[in-house]
């Protein structure tokens, strides 16, 4: 998977989150399947937990992409996380998981996204203006800097 590193930013802070990183992806992101892989770190706009973005003990359920866009609105921040979305059906427990995007929030510091969809790419180089190579691959456990 081809990754960049999104770092716009604004104020002394990021520019976006997640719900802007799901906007700029358009429909495919509200027909994909959701899922947090590893803990999420994130500060919720009222500090109301958003289910769809808790999961302690590896990856959380699959949650469709427009509920998963409409709980991303309640989301003032993403801190730390990695969170893949795929296409077509959600995965069944035991499937191998070929995400059609995978989303890493490193340190509230910037974004990097996976995919080999070269269209969706495009689409975030056009919608950012900071773009860099990604530090990391798809696989990489997260490092929890803010905890």
């Amino acid at each position: 998977m081809d990754g960049i590193a999104i770092h716009d930013l604004e104020r002394g802070g990021l520019a976006f989150d997640l719900r802007d990183l799901l906007d700029a992806l358009g429909a495919p992101a509200l027909t994909a399947w959701w899922r947090v892989k590893s803990h999420v770190w994130y500060l919720a706009a009222d500090d109301a937990p958003v289910p769809a973005l808790d999961a302690d003990d590896g990856p959380g359920p699959w949650v469709a992409g427009d509920a998963f866009a409409a709980s991303a609105r309640l989301v003032r921040q993403v801190v730390d996380g990695v969170i893949e979305g795929v296409q077509g059906s959600p995965p069944h427990a035991g499937d191998l998981v070929e995400p059609w995007v995978v989303l890493r929030a490193v340190d509230s510091s910037w974004w990097e996204v996976y995919t080999d969809d070269v269209s969706a790419l495009a689409t975030l180089r056009d919608r950012f203006r900071d773009i860099r190579p990604a530090r990391y691959t798809p696989s990489t456990p997260p490092t929890y800097y803010g905890r």
